[in-house]
This record gives structure tokens, C-alpha cells and sequence, in this order.
């Protein structure tokens, strides 16, 4: 399972490859019924998906060997009460690369197989003298599922030079969080959502007369794709006919991002994403301090958006709009220094990841070879100026006091 009530992420493109490649492995799917994605899945031919919060549901949690999820939350760990815990080993795809230090949240999980996709992302989770409790037996470089899927779709959106558009793709934040119903994820809208800085912020951005005027002398649609957290906000937001709006339940995201020409991010994970396909990309980063002195979730890690961020990061919608009018200059093309960035994360790209986490879940049984016990895994550390960001925001009343102490 993804979430209770979505999918489209990690868990659905592993699903999909062992209902098509390795059928002999005994896979399920769950979501809620009724929902687009519940509804989507039927539609393309799967048969074997479960119904969140169903009986059968309970059958199978109480069934099963191993739980993949793209998420860790409680209500995927912990799916009801059950005397003497759970018999299943628990692999944990993620939903985005790991940027923040999430270790204090994390180390409370029992997480038996650990999947990572870039290289320093595995090494801040799993290197010796990580604040982590995981090590290399756990914590495994396979690349991400969903990305097999969005190499292919990049590759064939350039080959066939297809329409393309200027991609807006904001995280969510913690302080917005509702309590979320019992026994799932989905959470209720935040009443004071459009007195923040955020909303304003972001809807200036859409509105912005020189961003329209850009998008339509480049001849590319501006599309708005918002983390499922704040889709129950959209209509609020009150955008011009000319901002393309989509949905995870609507829209598939992979195919949204390898069509991009350019991505508008804040702290997302899916930079990562975009700069895995090479992508150009812009840093809209507003509320700098708040964020990251813990107005979020997490402290600050190993990754500096100024030293290891794939595109300019930027504070003012002025100063996205310049970015973007650079980036328009040069052809949408991705500048030497982020293209570097990018290839350190990741490598050379390689298509092949369902296989190799497929290969990592049946090594569990498995023990470590001699060779992985005698290779050591330096942890990267954060720069000292972005530490410093931090300290900073709490002396001076940072929304996240607790979080980044």
C-alpha cells in the first residue's frame, strides 16, 4: 500500500511490476475503496486489491510475510490492535529521498528493509556514526520503483518533443496538519490555511502577471501540482483560467514531471526526482528559517539546498520569475553546475529499481557477505552554515523550537 486513500506512488509501481514480472510471488494491494485510485486500478485489470478498513483487509495483515509501504505512519505499521505485535517483516519504500534528518522520528520504527535512491541518502541513514539506528543490513541503494516508469516516460516526452509546461509543486507543512482520522492518513483543512504566509505566497506566485506573460511567450501551460496534503485547499485558491490544476487522484505524476520543462519546488522531495530525468528546476524558499528551524518535520541533514540543491534557490516571486526568465534563455536546458549535482546524487541513471527491490526483499533472510561487514560508510555531514541557519531561527523564536533544539 501507498496511503489508505491514495496510491500512485512506490508501492503501486512494485505492485504493478510483480503482478506482471513475477507473478509467482504472492502480492496484494491496498487502498480504499471508492476512491479515483481504487476505482483507476479496477479499470486497468487488477483483481487483487484489498479494501482499507475491510475484514478482509484484517485477513490479510494478519496473513502476510511482508508490508511495503511507501509510507511509515502508524496507522500502515500499526494497523489495529493485535496481541504480540506483527509476524510480517516491514519494507519501507519511501515517498521521497530523505533530505531532512528524520532520525529521531525513524528510530522508533521497526524497519526491516530500508529503500534509498541516491548516494548520500544511503549514507546519512546507514554510515557509521549516522544518527540513525539502521545499518547497510537494513538500509539498501535500490533506487525507487516509480522511477522506472518516469525514466521511460522522460525518454519518450524528448524523443516525441511533446507539449510542455512550467511545473509548480509545493510541499506541504506540519503546522497545517489536522489531526487525521482514526486508522488512516487523511486529514481534515486547516481554518486559518489563507491567513498564512504560504498561501499567499504561493497563490502571488500563480497570479504573477510576468509569470503568465513568460509561459505563454514560451508557448508552455502553467500547471499546478500541490502534495496531497493540500488538495483539500485548492479551491480556494482562486487561480486564472490560464493555471492548469492537477490532482495525484487525478493525474499521474510521473508523466507531469517528465513533461516538465521546468519545476518550481520549495523543500519537496520530488527536486529529486526532477533531477533524476533532468529537469531545470527553481527553489522558491520563502519562510527559509521557519522551515527549517522545525516549522517541519525533521531537523536539517546532510543536504544544503545551497551547496547540493539541483537549481538557484530564491526567496521572492520576483526572484523566481528572473530565474525562470534565465532559464527560458538558455532553452530550458539544465545548468552545468546542477547537471554535476545531479550526477553525484544518483549516478548514471538505471532503469531496473522494481527488480532490485524485489531481489532486497527475498535477501532478508539473507546474512550480510563478508566484504559489506569490512566496508566502511562515511556519514556526510550538514555544512556548517546550514546548521547555523538553524541556531539562528531558534534564538529568534522559530516556529520549531522543540524540533530543532
Amino acid at each position: 500500500m501507498d496511503r489508505s486513500h491514495n496510491s500512485r506512488d512506490n508501492a503501486e509501481h512494485l505492485f504493478k511490476y510483480l503482478r506482471s514480472e513475477r507473478r509467482d510471488i504472492n502480492a496484494w494491494f491496498v487502498v480504499r475503496k471508492g476512491t479515483p485510485d481504487w476505482n483507476r486500478l479496477r479499470a486497468e485489470g487488477y483483481k487483487r486489491l484489498i479494501p482499507h478498513g475491510s475484514l478482509l483487509w484484517m485477513i490479510l495483515c494478519l496473513h502476510a510475510a511482508h508490508m511495503v509501504s511507501s509510507h511509515v505512519d502508524r496507522y500502515v505499521v500499526e494497523p489495529f490492535a493485535r496481541r504480540g505485535g506483527w509476524n510480517w517483516r516491514y519494507v519501507f519504500l519511501q515517498h521521497g529521498v530523505t533530505q531532512a534528518d528524520l532520525s529521531r522520528w525513524l528510530n522508533s520504527k521497526r524497519i526491516d528493509l530500508f529503500v534509498t535512491a541516491s548516494r548520500d541518502e544511503y549514507a546519512s541513514i546507514a554510515g557509521d556514526g549516522s544518527a540513525y539506528s539502521f545499518t547497510s543490513h537494513e538500509v539498501q541503494r535500490t533506487g525507487f520503483p516509480r522511477h522506472d516508469k518516469l525514466m521511460r516516460l522522460a525518454k519518450v516526452s524528448r524523443a516525441e518533443r511533446r507539449q510542455r509546461h512550467v511545473l509548480v509543486m509545493p510541499t506541504w507543512r506540519a503546522y497545517f496538519s489536522q489531526l487525521a482520522s482514526a486508522g488512516t492518513g487523511e486529514r481534515g483543512a486547516h481554518p486559518e490555511f489563507f491567513k498564512s504566509d504560504f498561501a499567499r505566497e504561493w497563490q502571488t506566485l500563480l497570479t504573477d502577471r510576468r509569470l503568465l506573460e513568460l509561459c505563454r511567450r514560451e508557448d508552455r501551460d502553467l500547471v499546478f501540482m500541490p502534495h496531497p496534503n493540500l488538495e483539500p485547499y485548492l479551491e480556494g485558491f482562486n487561480l486564472p483560467k490560464g493555471v492548469r490544476v492537477f490532482t495525484y487522484a487525478d493525474a499521474d505524476v510521473q508523466e507531469i514531471i517528465a513533461s516538465a520543462d521546468v519545476m518550481i519546488t520549495d523543500y519537496s522531495s520530488v527536486a529529486f526526482d526532477a533531477a533524476f530525468v533532468s529537469c531545470p528546476l527553481v527553489y522558491f524558499q520563502f519562510d527559509r528559517s521557519e522551515f527549517l528551524g522545525g516549522g517541519h518535520i525533521g531537523r536539517p541533514g546532510y543536504f544544503d539546498y545551497e551547496t547540493h540543491g539541483f537549481g538557484p534557490v530564491v526567496g521572492t516571486v520576483d526572484g523566481v520569475v528572473e530565474a525562470l526568465e534565465r532559464c527560458a534563455e538558455f532553452g530550458f536546458s539544465v545548468p552545468a553546475e546542477f547537471a554535476r549535482r545531479a550526477r553525484n546524487a544518483f549516478g548514471t541513471p538505471k532503469p531496473g529499481a522494481c527488480e532490485r527491490v524485489t531481489r532486497a526483499i527475498e535477501d532478508l533472510e539473507k546474512p550480510l557477505s563478508k566484504r559489506q561487514l569490512r566496508t566502511p560508510i562515511p556519514t556526510p555531514v550538514a555544512p556548517p552554515h546550514a546548521v547555523d541557519q538553524v541556531v539562528e531561527a531558534v534564538r529568534a523564536g522559530g516556529a520549531g523550537r522543540d524540533l530543532a533544539s
